[in-house]
């Protein structure tokens, strides 16, 4: 990415890409999540919190994503679905996900249509519609490149069944790479059932390999979280000139103005008015408080009934009681 911070320590919305990952892992209830990293992931340790359900696998050797999932693969329990997420896809949802595991297939394949295939691996289909394989961008012939149909990297493989997937698995391909692709044409082989569950969530599988493609995603999901917060009661005048980055509780009829930044973790109760320009950070801000524009809180406690601003600033430590107005170009 030509920066000197790692890819999977990229931020978005104020977390690392791999915190978005596990996350995820974690919202699909995942009883063990195992992350196969390089040998220097100390700094991918330090972002996670660990909650018990985390197996750091090193893979000495980058010789595909195959090869990735065979140096997980000793770690799996037999009677253990397994689902195949990819580090730099880091906006999945659940519910994109959920139904990956509804469909009753031996092995399924999340698929995307695109308008501009280029670089994604093209998903096989015989006449009846049944998926036979996966061919990769670079070994795909004219015809099949004209596919439309995309793979996303995300694959579920029903229990006891990974072993027998990846055993098989070569490096005889134009990467002298082990494809984790080649398993579908492998269980098609097997006689196992293979299906595909297709998104319309083009954005939400798109990977992260670049600056321009991480202000994508940085977009995307900011646009996503405003919908949600829009439909639980929050108002923003311009939901596309709003950031919230971390954890950030809001109480009902909040209103933000545009240009506003929350940083988590923090508390906003109801009834607050958040004008424009604001930044707020690590603070919790009491019911029916208003915060005028241009006005700076970090680490900062409020009760209720509050006013702050304009262009004032909270340091951290600050502590109002309930009523306490802070007037313009006061500093705390």
């Amino acid at each position: 990415m030509k920066t000197l911070v790692p890819k999977m320590l990229q931020p978005i919305a104020g977390a690392p890409m791999i915190a978005h990952v596990v996350s995820t892992a974690r919202a699909l209830k995942a009883t063990k999540t195992h992350l196969v990293v390089s040998e220097d992931h100390a700094g991918l340790k330090a972002a996670i919190e660990d909650q018990g359900d985390l197996n750091w696998v090193v893979q000495t050797e980058q010789l595909g994503t195959g090869h990735a999932v065979q140096q997980a693969a000793p770690f799996i329990n037999d009677d253990a679905a397994v689902l195949v997420l990819l580090g730099d896809v880091p906006l999945l949802a659940r519910e994109t996900l959920q139904p990956l595991f509804e469909d009753p297939a031996d092995v399924a394949v999340l698929t995307v249509n695109l308008q501009n295939p280029a670089g994604y691996g093209r998903i096989q289909r015989n006449a009846e519609g049944q998926v036979l394989g996966i061919v990769e961008d670079k070994d795909a012939t004219a015809a099949e490149r004209s596919i439309t149909e995309i793979n996303t990297g995300i694959f579920r493989i029903n229990p006891g069944l990974l072993p027998g997937l990846l055993a098989p698995l070569s490096n005889d391909n134009g990467q002298g790479e082990y494809y984790l692709t080649d398993i579908i044409s492998i269980a098609v082989h097997q006689g196992l059932t293979v299906a595909s569950v297709t998104t319309d969530q083009a954005e939400a599988v798109s990977g992260v390999n670049d600056l321009v493609q991480l202000a994508a995603a940085e977009r995307f999901f900011q646009r996503r979280q405003a919908q949600q917060l829009m439909r639980a009661g929050v108002r923003m005048l311009d939901p596309a000139r709003v950031d919230i980055r971390g954890a950030v509780s809001f109480g009902r009829d909040v209103v933000l103005d545009v240009n506003t930044v929350l940083e988590g973790p923090c508390q906003i109760g109801h009834g607050v008015v958040i004008e424009a320009g604001s930044v707020i950070k690590n603070s919790v801000v009491g019911d029916n408080s208003l915060i005028k524009s241009h006005s700076s809180l970090e680490g900062a406690s409020l009760a209720q009934d509050c006013q702050v601003g304009p262009y004032a600033r909270l340091r951290p430590g600050a502590v109002l009681g309930a009523g306490v107005a802070i007037g313009n170009f006061v500093e705390v």
